[in-house]
């Protein structure tokens, strides 16, 4: 006899409306959050928000998914790029931390010794995955740290990917761009500086 969950499961399965099937994941997530397929469920429902620019909601998600399987990279992925999406820095650098973190532990994931074939395949798509994914988190202090004019957010970004990768391909390019910012600033004390003291000699 199939279950209440497998006929909502197979329901979402075949719906092919995005808002009905919407409302199908978000009716199983609500009615069996402790079932095996749930992370499959909220992962779905993420992706969906994240289409449609529903920031906050893809952040809600991606932190069910997280409480059920805190090993989910999709989701924290995900949650980086709404943050970026919605411009906030100071939750770029907390995403993107969180979400290296858990790219690194996916990379030691060892290989199955008892596995078939497509255990092993698994394990390699999901090893390749947590090296992209790392990658992106370094791409995304370096996008975040062009979105600052503020010579000291951009150097806590250079700080930040030192840390974590100090061969990263993109700490050059911020190093040019901070320095850049910083002689625009001091470039702009100057004339200030210069403009005060014109004032003055009139």
């Amino acid at each position: 006899v199939t279950t209440m969950e497998g006929q909502l499961l197979q329901s979402i399965d075949a719906e092919k409306d995005p808002a009905k099937k919407l409302v199908l994941l978000e009716d199983f997530a609500k009615k069996f959050p402790n079932h095996e397929a749930v992370t499959w469920v909220l992962s779905h429902i993420q992706q969906h928000y994240l289409t449609t620019k529903q920031y906050d909601k893809v952040l809600e998600a991606g932190m069910k998914s997280l409480s059920v399987d805190p090993t989910e990279l999709s989701a924290a992925h995900n949650c980086l790029k709404a943050v970026e999406a919605l411009k906030d820095l100071n939750l770029v650098r907390l995403w993107s931390t969180q979400t290296w973190q858990l790219a690194r532990r996916n990379l030691q994931l060892k290989k199955p010794e008892f596995g078939d074939d497509n255990d092993v395949a698994e394990w390699k798509q999901k090893l390749e995955y947590a090296r992209q994914v790392e990658q992106y988190t370094e791409y995304a202090l370096y996008f975040a740290s062009l979105q600052s004019k503020d010579p000291k957010v951009k150097s806590n970004f250079i700080e930040l990917l030192e840390q974590r990768n100090p061969m990263s391909e993109y700490l050059a390019q911020m190093r040019t761009a901070h320095t850049t910012v910083v002689r625009q600033v001091d470039i702009e004390e100057a004339v200030a500086a210069a403009e005060t003291q014109f004032s003055k000699g009139e």
